[in-house]
């Protein structure tokens, strides 16, 4: 009865050694996920921050152009004058 305990005990010993292994992997796995989400979450951050640099650039040419027709049509004013 003796020797069954002692096969029970390590048997169980085993089991909770594999199950703090698993856990651990678990836990390594979870952070390594975190960390990715994290890492896509700035790659999207910095898209999207990207994508609006250009929206503002696009405007600031637009206005260049239009300013700059503006100035070319006062010259031409001037020297009508």
């Amino acid at each position: 009865m003796a020797d069954l305990n002692t096969k029970y005990e390590q048997l169980l010993a085993k089991l909770h050694k594999a199950s703090d292994k698993l856990n651990e992997e678990n836990s390594e796995t979870m952070n390594r996920d975190d960390r990715l989400k994290q890492l896509y979450d700035k790659s999207l951050d910095f898209k999207n921050m990207l994508a609006q640099s250009r929206q503002t650039l696009k405007q600031i040419e637009t206005q260049t152009q239009s300013f700059n027709s503006r100035c070319d049509e006062f010259e031409v004013q001037l020297k009508l004058l």
